[in-house]
């Protein structure tokens, strides 16, 4: 049920961040510019004042298991999964970036948000596949299986000249990124003990976003340097990164439980 949870969770996301790239660029067109910004700031805010007060699904405070503190970014599972997902973060922010500067470039610059769309529409049909199944390999080989599509599928982007090819590469480079949230998720469920799990998923989502930023740099400074069909060598150059570090993690992630990568992030309490 739990892997069922990360892949409803996942597909959710990108549901709404189907939805609302094209709500925001509706409302811009249909009001005025700042529309957009507007309500998706009014949304945000509703949404976490929302998320505050629901109590029902709060899990229990846990103490620190037999006396012991500890970091879950001591756990070599945890910097494994968080360092690959930074290089993951960057494909996402860099095919952003570059979809905006390469729809420009083609003499169609409002398709950029139909074709960003379309990105997170490839990543939502995948996670409902993968939420409906019960894969039977071990964890650590769907993070590297749907890592290495992330990887290739960035590779058609350098080719395409057309708005429409531009819509279907990005649409295939997107499939794979809610069964690698999923897994991800799942590993360092399985990796960091119940009193840490809050922090490790902390840190995995904090790559990513540290990834974003880093990637939107790359990507608008590789743009502006060396045109628009440049920016995409980043993601290639990410996906790459991504996952060299999983491959070469995958001794360690095949661990079964979080005994073993206890004893790196617990220290004895004074």
């Amino acid at each position: 049920e739990l892997n069922t949870a990360f892949a409803f969770e996942s597909a959710a996301d990108e549901l709404v961040y189907v939805a609302g790239a094209s709500l925001s660029v509706g409302l811009s067109a249909a009001l005025f510019p700042e529309a957009g910004m507007v309500v998706s700031t009014l949304l945000l805010a509703f949404g976490s004042a929302a998320f505050l007060l629901q109590r029902s699904s709060e899990p229990p405070i846990r103490t620190a298991e037999h006396g012991a503190t500890g970091s879950a970014i001591r756990l070599r599972p945890v910097q494994i999964i968080t360092f690959a997902l930074i290089f993951v973060g960057a494909t996402f922010a860099t095919t952003e970036v570059t979809t905006v500067a390469l729809t420009k470039a083609l003499g169609q610059p409002e398709a950029a948000s139909l074709v960003i769309g379309v990105y997170a529409l490839g990543s939502f049909v995948l996670g409902i596949i993968v939420g409906a199944l019960s894969l039977k390999a071990p964890l650590q080989r769907q993070l590297a299986t749907a890592i290495t599509v992330i990887a290739l599928t960035t590779l058609p982007l350098l080719f395409v000249d057309t708005v429409p090819t531009l819509a279907l590469a990005v649409f295939v480079s997107g499939v794979a990124i809610s069964p690698t949230f999923i897994t991800a998720f799942g590993l360092i469920e399985r990796h960091v003990p119940a009193a840490m799990l809050t922090e490790g998923v902390t840190w995995v989502t904090t790559g990513i976003g540290i990834g974003m930023a880093l990637g939107s740099f790359a990507a608008g400074w590789m743009v502006d340097t060396f045109g628009p069909q440049n920016g995409f060598w980043v993601s290639v150059a990410a996906g790459g990164i991504a996952l060299a570090t999983v491959l070469a993690g995958q001794c360690r992630l095949a661990t079964d439980d979080c005994d073993t990568d206890r004893g790196e992030a617990v220290m004895p309490a004074e």
